[in-house]
């Protein structure tokens, strides 16, 4: 998938809003982005695919934040602060 494909998907847009603030566990996600532990997992997996989302592992939690070792990183903040402006909270 494309990013920009990846983007096209509201409940992705939410999981990256919420990280935008830093990084979550999947708890966290699935509670603040109103949404059940599989779908959550599911478009956690295609931001990861896509690059967008980093997963790390601190013993049993698994804890997700935005990719920054990518050039997006920059312009994808961007992007998230202009979203942040048409997005309802």
């Amino acid at each position: 998938m494309k990013w920009y494909e990846v983007l096209g998907a509201a409940p992705r847009l939410r999981i990256l809003d919420l990280l935008y603030d830093g990084q979550r566990t999947i708890t966290e996600l699935c509670k603040l982005g109103k949404m059940n532990h599989k779908r959550c997992d599911n478009h956690l997996q295609v931001l990861i695919g896509a690059g967008l989302v980093t997963e790390s592992r601190h013993g049993t939690i698994r804890m997700f934040s935005i990719a920054t070792e990518h050039d997006y990183s920059f312009s994808f903040a961007r992007f998230i602060e202009e979203f942040r402006k048409i997005w309802p909270p």
